[in-house]
């Protein structure tokens, strides 16, 4: 089992008010699964996916990753997890834009300190896996919303992480190219990686193997 939440729970609280956005969540996720976490606006599938992400922490109940307990870490601790574990693709893409392709993909080894000349050699790899040797000197302003999306996607997958969660991957993405985008993501399937997808499309869910629905931070049938 390489995720297990057990009664998770998350509550914001604004002044005297307490948002429950997650109750009581129950999820185990394996080795190699293609999972689709779905529902409206306002679910809670963001807030999981941050949870899931090692970007927040849950108020109550647990979560394993790989059976590291990540419930009880500090930040600075589950950064080091989320850097060597999770590769996090978002609707929004998150790159540098100083950076070319090149530099933003290789970043992640770079905080690692892994030698140039092999983050030179794995980043080439990588970008021919997208398709974007062509265009590993552009920087982000210089691509197309798809072609910036496969930049985030060869970043996320530099490390080899556990689990790649992808947070409304084709949000920003025509339809055409948010095939192209979830056509990557099920050839990563194949070759063995863990992918969760957070969506409220119904078509980008459906290349997912099991779908996990969320309504009002509860699980639905």
């Amino acid at each position: 089992m390489l995720i297990h939440l057990s009664n998770l729970c998350k509550v914001y609280n604004t002044g005297d008010v307490e948002i429950h956005a997650l109750r009581d969540i129950n999820i185990e996720i394996d080795r190699g699964e293609f999972v689709a976490i779905c529902g409206p606006s306002g679910s809670g599938k963001s807030t999981l996916m941050h949870i899931l992400g090692c970007l927040d922490r849950p108020t109550s109940g647990s979560y394993l990753l790989d059976n590291i307990p990540i419930s009880g870490y500090n930040d600075k601790e589950l950064s080091k997890i989320r850097n060597r574990n999770i590769g996090l693709v978002f609707q929004s893409f998150n790159l540098i834009p100083q950076l070319t392709v090149m530099e933003n993909v290789g970043l992640p080894l770079l905080y690692n300190r892994i030698p140039r000349d092999e983050i030179h050699k794995k980043v080439i790899d990588i970008l021919e896996n997208v398709e974007l040797e062509k265009r590993m000197l552009h920087r982000p302003g210089e691509l197309s919303g798809g072609e910036q999306q496969r930049t985030a996607i060869a970043r996320a997958i530099i490390n080899d992480p556990l689990i790649l969660l992808a947070d409304e991957p084709t949000g920003n993405l025509d339809t055409r190219i948010g095939q192209e985008i979830m056509n990557i993501f099920s050839r990563l399937h194949k070759d063995g990686k863990t992918i969760v997808v957070v969506t409220h499309n119904h078509t980008v869910a459906s290349y997912a193997e099991r779908q996990i629905n969320l309504m009002d931070g509860m699980l639905g049938l």
